[in-house]
């Protein structure tokens, strides 16, 4: 095996209040079911993990949870740059959550002729139906160019298949340094 190599990526889960982003994120870093409260501004946590093959890479995301609640925009755009990847998350029971992606939430993350941002549209509370139309699902996905999970945040459905997208995200892009 050749050198190890060391990467933090920032990860930022955005979308309206109460769609279950805090939920997904305590999945993610393998959290008990605890009694979530609103993220009041914004919520900092941090997983590591290490990926095997030609090279080590010790990788470590920062994800950052952003409050959804409108009164808590107005400094969230400073700490949008620079993600390595973000994560819109809508609620499946909730139009006007994907529609608010589109309109408040994907304009915060405009590229900055830099790296392309990846994006990832996620899905959530699928365990309680959905009420949103798949073709509006796909004309924002083809639209923005994201990649489309439908998942639970309760019961945990494609939340792991979400998580290894995320790792595999960041394996691919240090592969091409």
């Amino acid at each position: 095996m050749s050198v190890s190599k060391k990467i933090i990526g920032k990860v930022i889960l955005a979308g309206d209040g109460a769609v279950g982003k805090t939920t997904l994120l305590n999945k993610f870093l393998g959290k008990t079911e605890e009694e979530v409260k609103i993220t009041v501004g914004l919520n900092i946590q941090s997983a590591s993990y290490e990926i095997e093959g030609e090279r080590e890479i010790k990788s470590i995301l920062v994800f950052w949870d952003f409050a959804g609640q409108p009164q808590f925009r107005f400094f969230q755009q400073d700490f949008a740059k620079n993600p390595f990847l973000v994560i819109f998350v809508f609620d499946l029971t909730r139009y006007k959550t994907l529609i608010n992606i589109e309109k408040e939430w994907l304009p915060m993350f405009k590229n900055d002729g830099k790296d392309a941002i990846n994006k990832v549209l996620v899905g959530n509370k699928c365990d309680l139906g959905k009420t949103i139309q798949e073709d509006e699902i796909r004309r924002i996905c083809g639209k923005y160019h994201m990649k489309y999970f439908e998942v639970s945040a309760k019961t945990n459905k494609n939340v792991n298949e979400l998580y290894k997208f995320i790792k595999k995200q960041i394996f691919e892009r240090v592969k091409g340094t």
